[in-house]
């Protein structure tokens, strides 16, 4: 019944920059070595039973067709989204949002699991299906941490826009980070926490260091 669950009510939305031009504090900055790590992911994604929609946001166009062939199950789009590199990656994130939910995802009423594009589980991720089928919470999140988090459209799209207005990581602008944005949402909207860590096939990170769990 979960699978069946998860097939009616959510959608996970990867987020990916093939090219990050000069964002600022993005260390993984490589194009051959960013489609690397999404291929990765995407190969993982492809044997998941989930509904995915991958939104690549520098326009850089479809490096992962072999992959995507027999993903009958994931969607990918290349897009060239608005971003302001100076402004940092949340900002960034925040723009592939807005486009997700403007003119992709319409359904107000299921889940959309957010994740940064190079993150993919090992497993299937039941128990934390289980606490999203059973205890139905408005927002399920891991306290100061973006990589991924898990709400309805509404969400997405009021956080989304706060973001553009005050996201930025300048320390000199004295803004708000992505993660702090998120949090006061999150919060905001009786947001339940998730600390169990979802164990990741090995990837490196933005910021060149090697991760097994987010």
């Amino acid at each position: 019944p979960r699978l069946q669950w998860a097939n009616n009510n959510l959608n996970v939305l990867l987020t990916m920059t093939i090219d990050p031009k000069s964002t600022r504090y993005a260390r993984r900055t490589n194009i051959t070595e960013r489609i690397q790590d999404y291929r990765k992911s995407l190969k993982r994604w492809a044997k998941l039973p989930y509904k995915v929609i991958a939104i690549e946001s520098s326009g850089y166009g479809n490096p992962f067709a072999d992959i995507l062939t027999n993903a009958k199950n994931i969607i990918y789009i290349s897009e060239k989204i608005p971003h302001k590199p100076e402004r940092g990656k949340g900002y960034g994130e925040s723009q592939i949002i807005k486009y997700a939910m403007r003119d992709i995802i319409y359904d107000n009423n299921i889940y959309i699991m957010k994740l940064t594009g190079r993150y993919a589980p090992i497993d299937d991720m039941t128990e934390l299906m289980d606490v999203l089928r059973l205890q139905a919470p408005n927002v399920l999140y891991r306290p100061n941490y973006s990589e991924w988090f898990v709400a309805k459209r509404q969400f997405y799209i009021d956080l989304a826009e706060s973001c553009i207005e005050k996201c930025d990581d300048d320390p000199a602008k004295n803004m708000t980070w992505f993660e702090k944005n998120l949090l006061e949402f999150a919060q905001a909207n009786n947001a339940m926490p998730y600390n169990t860590r979802i164990q990741v096939i090995e990837t490196i990170n933005g910021s060149n260091t090697e991760i097994e769990q987010i």
